[in-house]
């Protein structure tokens, strides 16, 4: 219900005619693959999260030492580095 509450307050906050898609280039690999590669630069998951939309789940990976973040999207095994950055600030806590 809380899911259901906060997706109705999020979409009734956009402006439909403002949006715009773009084609965006991302590398997608097995997930298993992805993840092995990602956590080779230290960085570990923070969050996790399925996105019942989407029939896929995010996880957000980062480093607290050097910064540095990375932004997956995972569906049906394949993986799809969607963002990545670097000085970021990781918090303990959400």
């Amino acid at each position: 219900m809380k899911t259901i509450l906060l997706l109705i307050g999020l979409f009734s906050c956009l402006n439909i005619e403002a949006q715009t898609t773009i084609d965006k280039p991302v590398v997608c690999t097995k997930a298993v693959e992805m993840v092995a590669g990602i956590e080779k630069f230290g960085e570990k998951v923070i969050w996790a999260s399925p996105s019942p939309v989407e029939k896929s789940n995010y996880v957000f990976f980062g480093n607290k030492e050097t910064g540095t973040w990375s932004l997956v999207q995972i569906i049906d095994g394949i993986g799809c580095l969607v963002a990545f950055g670097e000085v970021g600030k990781i918090k303990d806590e959400m």
